[in-house]
C-alpha cells in the first residue's frame, strides 16, 4: 500500500493503478486482496482509488452473491462520493433493485441517478427508467 499511495500522492494516478492490477495478478484470492486494499484505500483523504477499488470489487461480490456486503460497499461510496456507480450499468441495476427490495429505496435512487449519463447506449436504459420511476412514486 505504501508505494501505490506514493504514487497516487505523487499524482502518479494511471501508475498506482498498474501497481494495484499487477499486485491482484501476483496473488492466489484476487478479491480478498481488493477487499483489503479497499479496507486501506478506503481511509485516504481523495476517494477516487478507493471507489476504482470498490468498481472492480462489485461484480465479484455480486457474481459470487454476496449481496449484502456488494450493498454495504455501494452505499459506503455512494455516501463519501455522490457521483460514485459501479463500472457496468447491469451492477447498477441490480444493486438498485437489492436495494430497492430491502427497502433502502434513497441508495436505489442514488444508483439510478443520472443513468444515462453514466451508462450512454446502455441496454438497461429503460429498465434503469422504470426502476427510476417506480422508486419516484
Amino acid at each position: 500500500v505504501d508505494r501505490i499511495y506514493a504514487e497516487w500522492r505523487g499524482g502518479a494516478h494511471k501508475n498506482a493503478w498498474l501497481t494495484v492490477l499487477k499486485q491482484l495478478e501476483s496473488v492466489d484470492d484476487p478479491v480478498a486482496e481488493l477487499r483489503w486494499l479497499y479496507e486501506r484505500i478506503a481511509q485516504w483523504p481523495d476517494p477516487r482509488l478507493a471507489n476504482r477499488l470498490a468498481q472492480e470489487l462489485l461484480p465479484h461480490l455480486l457474481g459470487d452473491r454476496r449481496l449484502s456486503e456488494a450493498l454495504k460497499l455501494a452505499a459506503e461510496r455512494i455516501r463519501c462520493d455522490a457521483s460514485f456507480r459501479p463500472l457496468a450499468g447491469a451492477d447498477a441495476i441490480r444493486l438498485a433493485q437489492l436495494a430497492r427490495d430491502g427497502g433502502e429505496r434513497p441508495l436505489a435512487r442514488a444508483l439510478l441517478a443520472s443513468f444515462d449519463d453514466h451508462y450512454p447506449n446502455d441496454a438497461g436504459q429503460a429498465l434503469a427508467q422504470d426502476l427510476a420511476q417506480q422508486l419516484s412514486r
